[in-house]
């Protein structure tokens, strides 16, 4: 899915986190791996499979990249990440078991960041160093972040 699809779907898309920042409100989290995944797949249920997407730049980097973000995975989460698409522009996949735990792994060992997008409620979560994860969501009339 490309990004442009996923803000018609009623995602919060945006490719600096400074834009965040200025368009939403938001929060901040510190999260272990546990609780991280534990947070994500709440939201999942809450919104639904169908309204729950992750942005995935693996199939971009180049092989240094990718051989260094294998060996922080098991044989069957390096064979997951290869197999994804590598179509221009379309960096946002579905949420699934896999790729959440892939995710969360990966955003805390700072290997390779992801971002996480809900559309049934409207919210982004953007994965940061130091196990930070930063909540957006659409602002309130007249609120202030």
């Amino acid at each position: 899915m490309t990004a442009e699809e996923l803000k018609k779907r009623g995602g919060l898309y945006f490719e600096k986190i400074q834009e965040g920042w200025a368009a939403c409100d938001w929060e901040q989290m510190y999260l272990s791996p546990r609780m991280a995944r534990d947070f994500l797949v709440r939201l999942r249920e809450e919104n639904g499979p169908e309204n729950s997407f992750v942005d995935c730049y693996y199939p971009y980097l180049e092989e240094e990249s990718k051989e260094k973000v294998c060996q922080a995975l098991t044989a069957e989460e390096a064979a997951y990440l290869g197999a994804l698409p590598a179509v221009k522009e379309e960096l946002i996949f579905p949420l699934d078991d896999m790729l959440l735990a892939i995710a969360t792994k990966l955003n805390d060992r700072e290997l390779l960041f992801f971002t996480f997008y809900f559309t049934r409620d409207p919210l982004t979560v953007w994965g940061n160093y130091k196990q930070e994860y930063i909540c957006f969501r659409p602002r309130k009339a007249g609120g202030v972040s």
